[in-house]
């Protein structure tokens, strides 16, 4: 199959919402391309783009294993991190933080400081007054979350394995829910 060879401009439209950067890929073209003119957009306009978080992509043909691969290549060049709106936690600590990647690497960051108080900013928006320590239980929290996150995961992944027929394997339901810590 041949294809034409769009400008990264004909071939990739950016849009925003609070949620993030929404990427849509608006011609057929090869991956190769494909990533070539999302990294060559963002590049042409790093002042802009610097640090947003990308939401979604959007494409009609490329696989879920070349949408994987997209998606890392954008966010090890450009320390994005996709958007995962569902990766709140219920701290023990009375508040709901975001468990993301982004969000525990900013958990480090401002333990590394060392300095207190630390104003926080939680999942709804709200500023909290903190310790460095309460800093490392919600860290901590973080991490069992990602634990318990993957514990669901091999769970779903034996059901799958396990199944014999594609309707076992339709039968399966996947709810990955996060740990609630308040409890």
């Amino acid at each position: 199959m041949s294809f034409r060879k769009y400008s990264a401009e004909e071939l990739i439209e950016f849009k925003g919402n609070k949620k993030g950067l929404i990427v849509n890929v608006k011609k057929v073209a090869p991956f190769e391309q494909v990533k070539e003119s999302i990294i060559d957009r963002l590049e042409k306009n790093i002042g802009f783009f610097n640090g947003v978080k990308i939401y979604q992509i959007n494409c009609d043909y490329l696989n879920d294993v070349q949408m994987m691969m997209l998606e890392e290549s954008i966010t090890s060049k450009f320390d994005n991190q996709l958007v995962n709106n569902e990766m709140i936690i219920k701290s023990s600590l009375g508040f709901s933080i975001n468990a993301d990647l982004r969000s525990q690497n900013n958990l480090r960051g401002l333990i590394a400081v060392g300095i207190e108080p630390v104003n926080f900013v939680t999942a709804d928006n709200s500023v909290q007054s903190l310790s460095i320590e309460q800093l490392n239980v919600l860290l901590n929290e973080c991490t069992q979350n990602v634990q318990h996150l993957y514990l669901l995961k091999w769970r779903y992944r034996k059901q799958i394995e396990q199944a014999k027929t594609v309707e076992e394997l339709n039968a399966i339901e996947f709810n990955f829910t996060m740990k609630d810590f308040s409890k």
